[in-house]
């Protein structure tokens, strides 16, 4: 979905309801009917963006990501989480584009791999990108 309030301002929102699931397993029946690793049943993205170009363009989304499993079995589960991201860009110039993009900005802690042999592996944390874009 999508709203415009404002000239400059979109409102947005998405859900996906995924159901995953092993139809047949010709080498193990046992995993049959079970989900798919790595796929939650349920994310959803919520977010606003103000795009006024001669001021800054300005990107915040929430994401959820419901239970996840990690492996075929589904024996190791993760419970769901959120994070928070910002973008903010400015063109400069006529052909440059400066941005500043924060991936996961409150810190929130969540794993991103799970196993029984190697350990658990868990989100970085903030992650800041910057950069000077091209454009033509």
């Amino acid at each position: 979905m999508k709203w415009y309030p404002l000239k400059d301002l979109t409102l947005f929102a998405n859900y996906t309801y995924n159901i995953s699931e092993v139809a047949k397993d010709e080498n193990n029946a046992n995993l049959q009917g079970n989900y798919l690793p790595n796929d939650p049943r349920h994310n959803m993205h919520i977010g606003l963006q103000y795009q006024n170009p001669r001021i800054i363009n300005m990107t915040l989304l929430t994401n959820y990501y419901a239970d996840i499993y990690y492996d075929n079995e589904n024996r190791l589960k993760t419970g769901d989480y959120w994070t928070v991201d910002v973008s903010l860009s400015r063109k400069i110039f006529e052909r440059f584009n400066l941005y500043v993009n924060a991936e996961n900005i409150f810190d929130r802690k969540y794993l991103v791999f799970k196993s029984v042999s190697s350990g658990d592996t868990i989100a970085p944390g903030v992650i800041v990108t910057t950069g000077l874009k091209l454009e033509f």
